[in-house]
Parts: C-alpha cells; sequence; structure tokens
C-alpha cells in the first residue's frame, strides 16, 4: 500500500490577525485545508525575510506551543520567518478531538497532515517566491514531518527532532503489537519514507534521556536517511530539556548554513 500524498494546488489564503513583536510581527493567516476545514496558521516575520522555516508541533500540542513561539521570536533575528500551522484534531481546528490511539498508526491523520503542509508551502511559495525553505518537526512534527519532505522537494532542508523510528519505539512502548499495527507502521514508520528525501540535508537533535523515543529508535531512523545528516544527542527528556537555548541555537546554525 502506498501513501497518496496529493493536493488541490491553487489555495488562497486570508490574512486574519496581526500583532507587533521585537525584530517581526506575528501574522494569523487562514487557510482551507486539504479537507475543507478552517486551518489557522502562525507565521513570525522578520523585517527583511531570507529564510523560511516551517515548524511541525506534537501532539497534544498547536501552532502556539512554546517552542515554536522562541523558535519564531529568536529565528526573526537572523532573518528567519517561521511559519506553523494547527495540525488536524488539535489547535483551533474546526474537528478538533482527543486522539487516543498512537499517532504514528493514523493513517489518515498523516495523509492530512502532510497533505495540508503541500497547501501551506504552496502559500509560502507565492509569499516569498524567491526564499529557501526549511523544515523543522518536532515528536508527530517530526513523525509526520519526515513523509513530507520525501514529497516535496521544495523544502531543502530539515530538522527532525526527538522523533524516531516507530517501528521500533512503539513495541518498546506499548508492547507486542497486532498483525494490523505492525502492518500500519510498515507505511507510516517515518524510516520507511527517509531514503526519499535523497542528498538534502538532515538534522536530527535528540534527547539522551527520552523514554518515549529510546536511542535504538533515533539511530533507525538516522540510518535510513541516505544525503548528508548528523545526529546528535542533547540533554534533556522527551518533554523536558537542560539547557534548552542550545537547542534552539543548533537549530538556528543548522539552517543559517543549509538555506
Amino acid at each position: 500500500m502506498n501513501l497518496d500524498f496529493s493536493y488541490g494546488s491553487g489555495h488562497t489564503v486570508e490574512q486574519v490577525g496581526e500583532k507587533a513583536g521585537k525584530h517581526h510581527r506575528v501574522e494569523t493567516w487562514a487557510l482551507q485545508g486539504s479537507a475543507g476545514d478552517r486551518v489557522l496558521i502562525d507565521a513570525y516575520v522578520p523585517d527583511e525575510v531570507e529564510r523560511i522555516v516551517v515548524v511541525g508541533h506534537g501532539a497534544d500540542n498547536s501552532r502556539r506551543a512554546r517552542y515554536i513561539e522562541v523558535s519564531g521570536k529568536s529565528f526573526a533575528r537572523d532573518g528567519t520567518a517561521v511559519v506553523s500551522m494547527d495540525a488536524p484534531y488539535h489547535g483551533d481546528r474546526n474537528d478538533a478531538r482527543i486522539i487516543e490511539a498512537p499517532v504514528g498508526t493514523l493513517v489518515d491523520l498523516m495523509v492530512r497532515w502532510v497533505r495540508d503542509h503541500r497547501q501551506l508551502l504552496d502559500v509560502i511559495e507565492s509569499r516569498w517566491p524567491d526564499r529557501p525553505v526549511g523544515y523543522a518537526g518536532f515528536s508527530m512534527g517530526g513523525l509526520f514531518g519526515v513523509p513530507l519532505v520525501a514529497s516535496d522537494d521544495r523544502i531543502r532542508a530539515a530538522a527532525i527532532v526527538i522523533a524516531g523510528s516507530t517501528r521500533v519505539s512503539y513495541p518498546d512502548r506499548f508492547g507486542p503489537l497486532d498483525a494490523d499495527t505492525r502492518a500500519v507502521l510498515e507505511i507510516t514508520d517515518p524510516a520507511v519514507h527517509a531514503p526519499q528525501i535523497g542528498d538534502r540535508p538532515v538534522l536530527m537533535l535528540n534527547a539522551d534521556d527520552d523514554q518515549t523515543v529510546p536511542r535504538h529508535a533515533a539511530f533507525a531512523l538516522y540510518e535510513a536517511f541516505v544525503g548528508p545528516k548528523e545526529l546528535v544527542f542533547m540533554p534533556g527528556t522527551h518533554t523536558e530539556w537542560s539547557h534548552a537555548a542550545r537547542w534552539f541555537r543548533r537549530l538556528e546554525t543548522f539552517f543559517e548554513e543549509t538555506l
């Protein structure tokens, strides 16, 4: 079974809010998602945009997650615009609901998420047609970000943060998996999609005490990338980072060097 990430192009975006910040402004956009619902997007826009980084949030977060706000404010100082949308069933999405199953087993969620982000890339390409675009995904945003980058070569470089192979991590977390779940992970595991990214650079940042994504799951995903790649273990857990500023500086440096 192959996943279909094709989408309808030509969507327009409406700006529905704006507020001023230091070195930047925060614009809020509204876009019709691939399933027809209203999707809100926050864009941290510096005065002079040199590059754009799309940021994917984790499960049970939204575009308003603290790490996205920190990224947006920090990156703006170096001319990087940060753009993040609410995932399906998260934040202000009209269909927001509680997700009980592990997100990596939800095929429809992954497909819809990728399609929505490809529509977002259309908007970014129209707004800043001559600027390079990167991607940074945190946890769920990392799991789903790999197939996004694999399916859309407009993304020139990707940072995958606190994510790994679900075929490796899920048995550790949930015990033996039934045959149906194993079959799903054979098409949704980011390690399956990683080779399709080809020679575009990838940075993986993982926590050295992460019980959700253990080291061997991070290494399994890392080994699946075939182009320029780096795996760095940073101090912290899946949800609590020691010296968090070091994480964000490493991301900034990566995108400055690759975009």
